[in-house]
This record gives structure tokens, sequence and C-alpha cells, in this order.
């Protein structure tokens, strides 16, 4: 299960791009002055990421959990999917002004 997650994940950055260090401060900062709203919901799915990836690591241990792992890598997908999308929203709408 582990290498199909890993293999969409990385088609996941790919298909979004990755921002360098730089990007990602700039797109914060435009985030929090422009979009408030927008930012709290980033911080939010920012943190059921990390909750859902500790939970994933957590099962990943225990071999006899494999069925709910599945589900916890693929609510781990949904979300990093929702993630990469409003920041790629916000991108686009940044780039027009």
């Amino acid at each position: 299960m582990t290498t199909e997650f890993e293999l969409k994940l990385k088609m996941l950055h790919e298909q979004y791009g990755n921002l360098t260090l730089e990007e990602r401060k700039a797109m914060k900062e435009c985030l929090k002055k422009r979009y408030p709203l927008t930012f709290r919901k980033t911080e939010n799915l920012k943190h059921d990421i990390l909750r859902l990836e500790t939970k994933r690591c957590q099962l990943e241990l225990d071999p006899t959990h494999y069925q709910e792992l599945a589900k916890v890598e693929k609510r781990v997908l949904e979300k990093k999917e929702a993630f990469f999308k409003l920041l790629n929203e916000v991108k686009q709408k940044e780039s027009r002004r």
C-alpha cells in the first residue's frame, strides 16, 4: 500500500508543482493579507493532513490494520489535493494582478 501511496503523492506534486521556500513565504504573506478566510482554510487543511499523516505512520507500524491504513492514505491524498488546488487557485489569481 505505501508504495502506491508514495507514487500517487509524487504524481500530485508533479501535477501541481513545488514551490520554493521564498515562494511559499510570499504566498503565506499574500494569503494572510488579501485572503484571510482562505488562509484559515489552508491552515485547517495543513492541520488535518498532519493529523492524518501521524495516524498513517502509526498504522504502518502495525501490519494487521492494512485496510484502515488504505482508508487513511486515501484521505491524506484527498486532503493534499484539496490543499494544492487551493494554493494553485490563489497563485493564478495573484498572477492576474
